[in-house]
């Protein structure tokens, strides 16, 4: 996660510009700039088959005149914080691709587990999470495994913004997935939320 101040408009077109230069050493999944939650930040999330794979994509990258010459260097200027996380999705929840949705908006909402309490907290949710999907699908969820610890991500995706408080609306009136909603809490210590607007270059939109 990157955070920027009025140089925002500047760093995407940058990027929008070499992007590929990127992509063409690993997988982005999906590239945005925050709406609510964080002003002059970006969030983007990239794959990797396992920790040799991201080992050797930046030990590529470190080598790449093209990238660090025609981008890097550039960008970094334009920085004023960053931080990053490895995710592992969940075994029970098959992330979704290439979901097949229309141009909208993503709500990034983490979660804070308490100690020892992670796999109660993922039990519970996959419990509800189907009662959830019948109002808006889940894209994803992921656990932090380096960065802040106990830490779980959640990805939804919504046409917009007013779209999205009624679906929370309705779903929070579902018995079912409010007794989770109730369940999941007793083992949280912290709760934020984030509303991510893709950029044109972002394969998930």
């Amino acid at each position: 996660m990157f955070q920027l101040h009025l140089i925002l408009d500047e760093f995407i077109q940058l990027t929008n510009e070499h992007i590929h230069l990127r992509t063409a050493h690993s997988k982005l999944m999906g590239y945005w700039v925050t709406e609510y939650g964080g002003l002059n930040e970006v969030t983007h999330m990239w794959q990797y088959d396992n920790h040799g794979h991201r080992t050797a994509i930046r030990a590529a990258l470190a080598s790449d005149e093209n990238w660090i010459d025609t981008y890097l260097s550039k960008m970094l200027t334009m920085l004023d914080k960053q931080d990053n996380a490895v995710l592992y999705p969940f075994p029970w929840y098959n992330v979704v691709e290439k979901p097949n949705l229309e141009q909208g908006v993503y709500e990034m909402r983490r979660h804070t587990v308490l100690p020892s309490k992670l796999e109660q907290f993922s039990h519970r949710f996959q419990q509800g999470v189907e009662d959830r999907n019948k109002y808006s699908q889940l894209i994803g969820i992921w656990y932090s495994d380096f960065g802040e610890l106990n830490e779980v991500y959640h990805l939804w995706h919504y046409r917009s913004p007013d779209e999205r408080l009624k679906i929370r609306e309705n779903s929070e009136e579902d018995e079912m997935w409010k007794e989770t909603i109730r369940d999941c809490k007793l083992f949280l210590s912290s709760m934020s939320s984030k509303l991510l607007v893709p950029t044109k270059f972002s394969p998930w939109k």
